[in-house]
């Protein structure tokens, strides 16, 4: 029986960081119960909004700020429209069309009593 060993160098395991991407979306596509983090408001490539400027400001002084966390708390019976959003404290509800022109990043929710 005869057993074969290799040296793997400390080089080999560096070389690449390990770099996890993250996709981000609009938070009008989000599912109920989605919870996620602001990346950016841009109303320019929302289908369907009149006024994106407008928009664009409303969102921000409503507390759709970079940064901030947001979660998807309830949803219309009709084509789940409109939803209820959870930022900040406050919760906000805005048509799924409205919702689209804030781009988040997914992140896992915190479940009550669970320890860190």
């Amino acid at each position: 029986m005869s057993i074969s060993l290799s040296l793997v160098s400390l080089e080999d395991w560096t070389d690449a960081p390990a770099v996890h991407a993250v996709a981000i979306s609009p938070l009008g596509a989000g599912a109920l119960g989605f919870t996620g983090r602001i990346h950016a408001v841009d109303a320019s490539a929302c289908p369907g909004v009149p006024a994106p400027a407008e928009l664009e400001h409303r969102l921000l002084e409503l507390g759709f700020v970079e940064g901030a966390t947001v979660e998807i708390r309830h949803q219309g019976l009709f084509r789940r429209d409109p939803i209820a959003i959870r930022v900040n404290g406050a919760t906000i509800a805005l048509r799924r069309r409205e919702a689209c022109a804030i781009q988040v990043r997914p992140i896992e929710p915190v479940t009550r009593g669970a320890r860190r």
